[in-house]
């Protein structure tokens, strides 16, 4: 759901991909009707409800706060916040989907003052904590705690000499949580199979890792949204999880 149709209801957004026959569903909680402190245990209960109704299983949830917000004295008070809200509102909504609780967040470098009381609050709640940062790595003393979301578009973006996604996945030094189907070209993000990702050693890499979850269509920054999702579900394999 991440930057997908943003000034469509939540409600709506997700019946819509239903519609497309997607059979898992990534939330975004810094959207506006899903954000946490929106919803109170009634309100959960009734999203999970929702998900099953239209059988999609729960992916995940996302929340993207820029890294640079845990850092800035103006906002790593308010980035924290969110986060524990997020972490409590991802282990509630887990148990009532009956899902892996599965938090992707973009974590600050080398920064323990941060990262330690997500990660002691991670754990209390048994949610894992997907860090969609490329390179994935996290301070020596917490890397057991933190787990890699994959983006492929970010790795392209990185400009790393040598570094693809297919590499990165296999050379990742973190288990690997959760998985974006995403693609890059010169005119920046792209949908998947329109640029540079290549899709088939990207996903036997994953095989070979033994990631078993869903591969998360991320259609951020993407032209022509709504196409994009219609066409991925269409161009790959529709019976699996996307």
């Amino acid at each position: 759901m991440t930057s997908l149709a943003p000034t469509r209801p939540p409600r709506d957004l997700i019946h819509w991909i239903a519609s497309l026959n997607y059979r898992s569903i990534q939330l975004d909680a810094a959207r506006a009707g899903i954000r946490p402190r929106q919803l109170d245990r009634s309100a959960r209960r009734d999203l999970a409800a929702l998900l099953s109704r239209l059988e999609l299983s729960l992916a995940g949830v996302d929340l993207l706060i820029p890294p640079t917000h845990f850092q800035d004295s103006e906002t790593v008070d308010r980035a924290m916040a969110a986060t524990l809200e997020a972490i409590h509102f991802t282990a509630e909504l887990a148990t009532l989907a009956a899902a892996a609780p599965i938090l992707t967040l973009e974590l600050p470098q080398d920064a323990p003052q941060t990262i330690d009381p997500l990660t002691d609050a991670a754990a209390q709640q048994g949610v894992t904590l997907a860090n969609i940062a490329h390179p994935p790595t996290a301070p020596e003393d917490t890397r057991s705690a933190i787990t890699a979301a994959i983006d492929p578009a970010a790795i392209l973006a990185s400009g790393q000499a040598g570094v693809d996604p297919a590499q990165a996945v296999l050379t990742c030094p973190v288990p690997i949580a959760s998985a974006r189907l995403s693609d890059l070209a010169s005119t920046g993000r792209v949908a998947p199979g329109a640029g540079r990702l290549d899709i088939l050693a990207y996903t036997v890499a994953l095989t070979t890792r033994n990631y078993a979850g869903p591969l998360i269509t991320d259609l951020r920054n993407v032209p022509n949204q709504a196409r994009a999702a219609e066409d991925v579900i269409n161009t790959f394999n529709p019976t699996s999880q996307m």
